[in-house]
């Protein structure tokens, strides 16, 4: 408001120059000839104008009294109003030569200061676009770290007032992605499961299942400021596999996981266990059954659950397996409800239907039997005895025969039967048969005696008859037998045998018969016959 005015005039007139009414003279301490046909006038203080548009008059009178005035009007404007406060948009770029834009007065003059580089209208990288907006260009040579910036912008109008922006930090740079997410598979039955996974706590995370997108704090996802995070679905997802998408945000920059159909609801039991049935005398069994391998198994057996990999409890990985049960779970005799449970991935579990399948039995069945047998039969029958509920082998001479083969059979009413067939005929001689019964169990016994068989296919010493010539119609009639043989005695008709009362064996290869009252012969020759059996017929 106190302007310093300049101008030409000849300096040997004499000027005044006249503004806002007020004249100044050379000479008069405001208005000085320069001596070089230029003059200065400088508006003192207690003249300070007001903005406004002046006219400065101009006049030079020389010696003669001649006078000349400028012909120019208005040639002082006086401004103090500064200009237009210039503005900078906020960016968040991942570009380290970044466009800058803003608003500043096309008529103002603008610098632009950022990262310690002042950018000037005109210098190829900062742009007055005329329409009232700015752009500037950062060049490659200034590339930019990452970090927020402070854009300080100047404006200055013609009469040199100036405006910079009221903002800072207006410029953030952000090229480096965040740190992806990630989510932990699961398998499970739980239609509205939890759901975890890791994430850089200080950025922010939406996850995404089944369509829908929770954020954090909504109740249902939950940062756990230790990089890891929790959803708890508040929904009910059917049978399925889902994609479950962890997005973090960092500024502008996203990261999501790198992982797809993390999630699978699965409620369905698995196929259901088996186990087969087994009777045996071992108190430390091995049991067997069926269950798909790619389920977790457990089998429970007197109290005592064992689990795949333990030692004892094996997958064979063909959808069988083995329970080889220890020492230490020995079992008494009884039996026993072996219960496999399958559990699958999901959690999901099914156990067999069957009870009762094992059944130890330690006790000896009851002991078979060899009937005695003396005979002249070289392919005899054998008979005996044996629980009709065993299996029964009989061995005699080398040779063994089990039930059903064509030989032995089971009469089913705990008698048996052996027939020796031709091909296995016996020469004479003593013979050990010996009969084994075994139980379900296993358990067996055989019969307690030996050399049961004899055969024997040699006639007996030939029995005598004494000649007798007799009055007596009742008479007694003797001879010689081997008194181990049976004897019988044929006469007129009758046969007389040992112990009838009648005929008896002496004990010394002697005989005896006395011909009863009942059979009193008449007169006449008869043929006595004496007839000697052995034991073997």
């Amino acid at each position: 408001d106190t302007p310093t005015i300049t101008g030409t005039a000849d300096s040997i007139d004499n000027l005044t120059v006249t503004v806002d009414g007020i004249t100044y003279s050379e000479g008069d301490t405001n208005l000085i000839d320069n001596g070089d046909d230029t003059w200065t006038l400088l508006i003192p203080a207690a003249n300070a104008l007001d903005d406004g548009v002046y006219n400065v008059i101009a006049t030079a009178t020389d010696i003669a009294g001649n006078s000349s005035t400028d012909t120019t009007t208005d040639e002082l404007t006086v401004d103090t109003t500064a200009p237009a406060v210039p503005t900078v948009n906020t960016q968040e770029t991942s570009d380290t030569t970044p466009t800058v834009t803003g608003t500043a007065d096309s008529e103002d003059a603008i610098v632009v200061t950022l990262n310690g580089v002042t950018y000037t209208e005109g210098d190829g990288d900062l742009i007055d676009n005329n329409n009232d907006t700015w752009t500037l260009n950062v060049p490659a040579g200034n590339a930019l770290a990452d970090g927020t910036y402070d854009v300080a912008i100047t404006a200055t109008d013609t009469a040199g007032n100036t405006s910079s922006d009221v903002t800072v930090d207006e410029l953030v740079i952000n090229s480096t992605l965040p740190t992806q997410p990630t989510v932990v598979p699961q398998v499970t039955s739980n239609q509205s499961p939890t759901i975890t996974g890791t994430a850089d706590s200080t950025d922010d995370l939406t996850v995404t299942v089944d369509g829908v997108t929770y954020s954090e704090g909504d109740g249902n996802l939950t940062d756990n400021t230790d990089d890891t995070w929790t959803l708890v679905l508040p929904v009910v997802l059917t049978d399925g596999v889902y994609d479950v998408t962890a997005t973090v945000t960092q500024g502008i920059q996203t990261a999501t996981d790198p992982t797809t159909d993390e999630l699978t609801i699965d409620t369905t039991a698995p196929a259901v266990p088996t186990v087969d049935f087994l009777m045996t005398n071992d108190t430390t069994p091995t049991i067997t059954g069926t269950a798909d391998s790619a389920d977790d198994l457990t089998v429970m057996l007197n109290g005592v659950t064992y689990t795949e990999g333990d030692g004892n409890l094996t997958d064979n990985g063909d959808d069988t397996w083995t329970l080889n049960v220890p020492d230490v779970n020995a079992l008494a005799d009884g039996t026993y409800d072996v219960m496999a449970t399958a559990t699958d991935a999901a959690g999901n579990s099914s156990s067999d239907a069957t009870t009762d399948e094992l059944t130890i039995d330690t006790t000896a069945p009851t002991v078979p039997t060899v009937d005695l047998l003396t005979t002249n039969d070289n392919t005899p029958t054998i008979t005996g005895t044996s629980d009709s509920a065993d299996d029964l082998t009989v061995m005699l001479n080398g040779v063994t025969y089990t039930e059903g083969d064509g030989n032995l059979t089971d009469n089913g009413d705990d008698t048996w039967t052996l027939n020796i067939p031709d091909a296995n005929a016996l020469p004479d001689g003593t013979y050990d048969v010996m009969a084994t019964a075994t139980d379900a169990a296993g358990n067996s016994s055989s019969d307690a005696t030996t050399d049961e068989l004899t055969i024997d296919t040699i006639a007996p010493t030939v029995p005598t008859v004494d000649l007798l010539t007799t009055n007596d119609n009742t008479p007694t009639i003797t001879g010689t037998a081997d008194s181990a043989d049976d004897l019988t005695v044929m006469l007129n008709g009758v046969t007389y045998t040992e112990g009838d009362g009648n005929l008896t064996d002496n004990g010394d290869d002697t005989w005896t018969l006395v011909v009863p009252d009942a059979n009193a012969l008449p007169d006449g020759t008869y043929d006595v016959m004496a007839t000697a059996t052995d034991a073997a017929g």
